[in-house]
């Protein structure tokens, strides 16, 4: 049976490797495999799939796709199916913010998004949601610093400062972001180790305010 050329589309992070979908954005990516995609099950439902008929072992079963039919199943279909083989990828020089220059892939298959499908041998089901490939760099003490520096800046946020005070706010505001862009996505700032990037330190007058706020109770949000 010859190959099927179909495209579809289907969600993407807003950031690859990073598990945030809040822009919604979608993929747009073609299967280029068998209509009817036969899908070796070994017993833990982690399919493969074959070029070539080959046999099935003891203890394996196989089940079929229909890509026509079931036109949901095509993000499941190309993932076990695999990347083609003529596949090149493309990249692009992107400059970051801080001037470090970057190789952006542009031209990105749902593998690359996307771990294949298991299938659930209980239910006789594949997945409604496929899993997301993701790279956590973030050691604990990061993790840590991030989530209690998010905190203080909430709070700031809500107040009106002296002017001395906002801008030191707001350079240290700025500092954190950048701080989180490099320690969270390490890949994209080669030469750079995460490890080594010294957290910004939070002004001390900024410091005594949350102190001064949490004091007053006017740091709890009114219910």
């Amino acid at each position: 049976m010859a190959n099927v050329n179909i495209t579809y589309e289907y969600k993407i992070p807003d950031e690859a490797y990073v598990d945030n979908f809040s822009q919604g954005l979608k993929g747009q990516f073609t299967y280029t495999g068998p209509e009817v995609l036969v899908v070796t099950l070994p017993p833990d439902g982690s399919g493969y799939t074959q070029k070539l008929d080959g046999p099935v072992y003891p203890g394996e079963t196989t089940v079929e796709i229909n890509v026509t039919t079931n036109p949901e199943l095509l993000p499941h279909a190309d993932l076990l199916w695999g990347r083609p083989y003529d596949y090149v990828a493309e990249t692009t020089k992107t400059v970051l913010e801080d001037g470090t220059v970057y190789q952006e892939h542009t031209n990105k298959l749902i593998h690359d998004y996307y771990w294949p499908p298991i299938f659930d041998m209980k239910t006789q089901t594949w997945p409604t949601e496929l899993q997301l490939r993701v790279r956590d760099p973030l050691t604990p003490a990061m993790r840590t610093y991030i989530a209690k520096a998010e905190m203080f800046v909430d709070i700031l946020d809500e107040f009106e400062l002296e002017a001395a005070e906002q801008q030191k706010f707001d350079a240290y505001k700025t500092a954190l972001e950048a701080y989180k862009k490099v320690v969270a996505l390490p890949w994209k700032y080669p030469g750079t180790n995460p490890l080594e990037v010294p957290a910004p330190k939070i002004p001390m007058a900024l410091i005594q305010k949350v102190n001064e706020i949490k004091q007053s109770g006017f740091d709890k949000n009114p219910t």
